[in-house]
Formats: C-alpha cells, structure tokens, sequence
C-alpha cells in the first residue's frame, strides 16, 4: 500500500501572547496518506447525521494524535469520524464551512 499523498494534520490548542491573553495556536504535521474514495454506505450513513463526506485517507495509527482538522492541496477539511484497525487508522473527512477563523 502506497502512502503517496501527503496531508496536514492541523491541531488547535489555546495559547497566551505576550501579554497573557488567549489566542488560539495552531500546529501543522506533514504526515503521508493512502487516499480512499468514500464508500456508498459511508456516504449514506454520513448523510443520516446531516454531514456530506469529501475524502477519506488511510495513515499509520501512531501519526494521528486525534486532530479535528485537516488540509489537503491547499483545502482545509474537518475531521468528522476516524476508525483505527491495527496499525493504521482511517479518517472521514468533510469540506469546512468558512466562519471567518479557517
């Protein structure tokens, strides 16, 4: 299995500034990813809950640390499900509604 796409894993933590205020701070890992399609019932099940699913992609279990965000080819996504088997987990992921903070 090629591990060819590389995909950033995005985690947002909350932070101080120099004078002590929050703000939050954002790390971004490279980490490299086998691509998958979405599924039918993926697809189906997904919709059930009101969520339309873009991509999903396969990484090594011990890269993924539980980020919610993703970005891809310049497009950032939410991680909205991952199902870990072994020593690979998979995440779902759908497309990010701009709320003026992406």
């Amino acid at each position: 299995m090629k591990f060819d796409a590389v995909i950033f894993l995005i985690k947002q933590e909350e932070g101080q500034d120099e004078l002590g205020n929050s703000k939050p701070a954002k790390t971004r890992r490279k980490v490299y990813a086998n691509p998958f399609s979405i599924g039918r019932s993926e697809f189906y099940n997904a919709s059930q809950q009101g969520l339309k699913p873009e991509l999903a992609f396969q990484i090594n279990t011990a890269e993924y640390k539980g980020e919610q965000k993703v970005e891809f080819q310049g497009q950032r996504y939410d991680v909205y499900r991952d199902n870990s088997v072994g020593d690979r987990t998979t995440i779902y992921l759908k497309a990010r509604i701009a709320n003026g903070r992406n």
